[in-house]
């Protein structure tokens, strides 16, 4: 959840309040919506935005528009009509130097005060959208890249491409679907390792939790380079890109793609999962930190849930390895 604090001039000259205010995009509602519900000084704050928003955007109805024409009518009718001087009006010739003098300040100091109140053309402008925990949010980039978030992913990723790539931050997990364009290459970030595509359809899997990173490939063809000289693979559909944040490896190897973009729809696919990759999809899906204390050794669990609530999962686990389960707020321990 975004913690800003955010005064009412600067929400109503955010590009993604006034989609809010407007109701125009359903990530941007969903978004501000949980910023207000945050705290009442937030509330406060959106309010006064909002009557900002309404002196830009009203539109006066017929029945003002009648009333102030009227008005005006009326206003004519009754003023006195002008004395009018029609001597005529001397004028004053000034030298051809000062005049292109006059227009050559008058360019300068309107040129200062654009770019100081309008913001310089090659400005990039950030913005930050997190699909908050055991939902996904869609979005729909500048370029027409299309992307999906998972529960409690986070992207960062500029309101309009300038320069000659297209580059996002990624924290989390998220399905790009990218806009071919083989003059600027889009590339994800995500930690130590980068991946670039001109247009194709892959998953990044980057949870701070998890060990790995790791990047799978549907469509198309992406490189993925890390920092510090980790080097870099070329991935073609079906394979899977790894770095292991530990050993600082990257690796490439035949990938499940079927497993790794499961969660597009709501499905949770075990397969072989130990204890800490189960607690990683509880933290993950569900914002629930699982804790083990149980003599359970070999997990090994296989198996798959869809638009299924945690109690539904946890309790599955349970009975498979013959083990009990209890609540502490977000936290469950099984014993």
């Amino acid at each position: 959840m975004d913690f800003t604090f955010y005064t009412p001039e600067e929400l109503a000259a955010n590009e993604s309040f006034i989609n809010y205010y407007r109701g125009i995009n359903a990530a941007d509602v969903e978004k501000w919506q949980l910023w207000i519900s945050a705290s009442p000084q937030n509330a406060t704050q959106a309010t006064a935005a909002c009557e900002l928003l309404d002196a830009v955007y009203h539109v006066p109805s017929a029945q003002e528009m009648s009333h102030e024409r009227q008005r005006l009518l009326n206003h004519i009718s009754t003023s006195a009509a002008p004395n009018i001087d029609n001597s005529p009006i001397p004028t004053r010739q000034f030298p051809l130097w000062l005049k292109f003098g006059l227009a050559a300040c008058f360019a300068l100091i309107l040129g200062y005060f654009s770019y100081q109140y309008l913001g310089s053309s090659n400005e990039v402008i950030w913005e930050t959208s997190t699909a908050s925990v055991g939902k996904k949010i869609k979005l729909t980039l500048s370029d027409g890249t299309k992307v999906t978030l998972n529960s409690n992913a986070s992207l960062r990723y500029p309101l309009k491409y300038q320069g000659e790539t297209r580059e996002v931050f990624l924290e989390g997990e998220a399905f790009f679907e990218v806009a071919k364009d083989k003059a600027h290459p889009f590339i994800v970030h995500s930690g130590e390792i980068s991946t670039q595509a001109l247009g194709t359809a892959f998953n990044v899997t980057n949870l701070p939790s998890s060990k790995e990173v790791k990047v799978s490939l549907l469509e198309g063809k992406v490189k993925v380079y890390g920092k510090n000289e980790i080097g870099q693979v070329l991935l073609n559909p079906g394979e899977q890109a790894l770095f292991d944040k530990a050993n600082n490896q990257l690796i490439l190897k035949q990938g499940d793609t079927d497993q790794a973009v499961a969660w597009l729809t709501n499905t949770i696919i075990f397969n072989g999962a130990n204890f800490d990759d189960i607690a990683l999809a509880m933290q993950q899906y569900f914002g629930k930190k699982l804790i083990n204390k149980s003599n359970a050794n070999n997990w090994s669990y296989n198996s798959s849930f869809k638009n299924a609530d945690y109690k539904t999962v946890i309790e599955a686990i349970c009975f498979s390895k013959n083990i009990s389960y209890v609540e502490k707020g977000d936290t469950i321990i099984v014993k």
